[in-house]
């Protein structure tokens, strides 16, 4: 398996250089605990460098809660959701644009809407899925949205059963420091010390998934969260006390793989080594090496390029990640769950991330300067540099159209 796995990955790489691959980003850089909301706007990669807008996915606009709240891509299906000023938005990607606009449906009173989640359904299709709270009754409710751009904004909300949350579209966490969103679900979660995987969010139901019994022993989490579930992949995220690790389901031979996370430099503090932000591109997951400050590791690397200041668009970075608890080194992960071979790339800047794995090619933003690598058998393969654009620099979402 794993040497067919590395054929087609050289194949992939070597076909790459005979197709025009180009590519799209979603620039706007959401800080969920801050009072700050910012602009997205879908821009793309020509192959001369350039970048040129596609569409304005939310307007700059003074005042709260108007920028971007949640973004999430469904690869599979080519579309992005956004929620935002009060609005949910389906953006087709191939086409560049919005296709549908909708207020989000009421849940049922006196409930208030606190969580959402993508689920790729055998009943629906795409839905947004949200967690209505009833503080009265300390009950949850899940309504959905429809996310098809035939049907109108009046027929798209659905009655959920709590059971569907096992068709949950996540990839993980994006980004460094205080800028990001998950996707994840992390309400109800739980592990039984039969390694069973259960929910209870509205209902008790179970996920399909068991952790084996060598991956469970002497281990009892008090935190369970499914941080990502692909086709290709399911990812679950546990911690005892100081103690996180993730595993991964892989689904082609129903196997379980404890994810490697990336190295961390020796520590003066007593504070545990911090996760990192982790994300999945197909059997890919894509990690940002993070330490703990500390006189041994006093800052991020690459100070002199982030940005001072906050645009229409994004934070101030320099501010950010002064002020952040942990130090980005400025060295990127991949794991391939197929394989079980882990890869590196230096950027040798701390604000940096990997946007996508397409096609045997790693996408990867530096600062403001969008990079592709090839992956081969021998490692990530010489770099490329695509654009370079201050918009990159709140890029935090990409996609190819070949």
């Amino acid at each position: 398996m794993q040497t067919m796995n590395k054929v087609l990955i050289a194949l992939a790489t070597c076909t790459l250089g005979t197709l025009s691959a180009q590519v799209g980003l979603i620039s706007g850089s959401p800080v969920p605990s801050s009072s700050s909301d910012f602009a997205a706007e879908l821009i793309q990669v020509e192959n001369d460098g350039s970048v040129h807008s596609l569409a304005e996915l939310v307007p700059p606009k003074e005042g709260m809660n108007w920028g971007v709240g949640w973004l999430t891509i469904s690869r599979e299906a080519g579309m992005a959701i956004i929620i935002a000023n009060r609005r949910m938005m389906v953006v087709d990607l191939n086409k560049g644009s919005v296709v549908k606009t909708c207020a989000p449906p009421s849940g049922p009173p006196p409930s208030a809407w606190i969580n959402e989640w993508l689920l790729n359904t055998p009943s629906y299709g795409l839905v947004l899925a949200m967690d209505f709270f009833n503080p009265e009754e300390r009950t949850n409710a899940l309504v959905g949205w429809r996310a098809d751009p035939t049907l109108a904004c009046a027929k798209s909300s659905v009655q959920l059963e709590p059971i569907e949350l096992s068709h949950i579209e996540a990839s993980g966490r994006f980004a460094i420091g205080d800028i990001g969103l998950w996707d994840s679900i992390n309400l109800g979660v739980a592990v039984d010390k039969d390694g069973t995987v259960k929910g209870n969010l509205g209902g008790r139901f179970l996920y399909g998934y068991r952790v084996p019994p060598e991956q469970m022993a002497g281990y009892h989490p008090g935190f369970a969260a499914i941080l990502i579930n692909n086709a290709r992949i399911m990812v679950l995220s546990l911690r005892e006390g100081s103690d996180s690790r993730a595993l991964a389901f892989r689904k082609q031979d129903q196997t379980w793989h404890r994810v490697p996370l990336p190295a961390q430099l020796a520590s003066d503090t007593s504070e545990p080594p911090p996760t990192p932000p982790m994300r999945a591109f197909g059997q890919f997951i894509a990690m940002a090496e993070v330490q703990p400050r500390g006189p041994a590791n006093p800052e991020s690397t690459g100070r002199s390029e982030w940005r001072k200041g906050a645009t229409i668009r994004g934070p101030d970075v320099e501010f950010l990640l002064k002020e952040d608890g942990d130090v980005y080194p400025g060295r990127l992960h991949l794991y391939d769950v197929d394989t079980e071979r882990t890869y590196m790339i230096s950027t040798k800047q701390g604000d940096s991330e990997v946007l996508l794995v397409d096609n045997g090619t790693a996408y990867y933003r530096a600062s403001d300067r969008l990079y592709s690598a090839p992956i081969t058998e021998s490692g990530i393969g010489t770099a490329k540099l695509l654009a370079t654009d201050e918009a990159i620099r709140d890029a935090h979402w990409a996609y190819v159209k070949h």
